[in-house]
């Protein structure tokens, strides 16, 4: 059984135009995340020379940890299938007591075995997944058109609540 895309939140990059936030709200949008960097066009040069270093640490579950001790509050871990492959069928109490912000571009969306659902769902960057050419007014996406849009299964009071939480 498919999904259900709920209540609807997009997340912006330095790339997407912005002509009306007004008109995003009025068509439905309830949530906005504004990215300070992003994966692909915000590499670091030294990125392919540092990363097995680092992923022979294992440094990101201690990153988490200091994100928390600052803000007060557990930060919402963003992964796809690359938490899926990593864990595989084990159960990790560590990453499943954080949010999940899943990325996942079909109509049935799946969690790894840590956690029993996600928070937040990426469906689509726009360019493929669930309703890939859903225009939200205001907020035309990149210079290709391509948005990336997430979904939330709750009331708006909830996601309000739970936004900075």
């Amino acid at each position: 059984m498919a999904a259900t895309i709920s209540l609807k939140v997009v997340d912006l990059y330095h790339g997407d135009r912005v002509t009306s936030f007004q008109k995003a709200a009025d068509f439905g949008i309830c949530g906005i995340i504004h990215k300070a960097t992003t994966g692909a066009t915000g590499k670091d040069k030294k990125y392919s020379d540092r990363r097995a270093p680092a992923s022979r640490r294992d440094c990101s579950g201690e990153f988490m940890t200091r994100v928390a001790e600052k803000l007060g509050r557990k930060p919402v871990f963003y992964s796809g299938h690359l938490i899926k492959d990593r864990l595989g069928n084990r159960v990790d109490d560590f990453w499943g007591a954080h949010r999940l912000w899943l990325a996942h571009y079909n109509a049935n969306p799946t969690v790894q075995k840590s956690w029993k659902k996600y928070w937040l769902w990426q469906y689509t960057d726009g360019k493929i997944g669930p309703k890939p050419d859903e225009v939200v007014p205001g907020l035309p996406g990149d210079s290709s058109g391509h948005l990336d849009r997430d979904s939330y299964e709750g009331t708006r009071a909830q996601l309000k609540t739970e936004w900075a939480s």
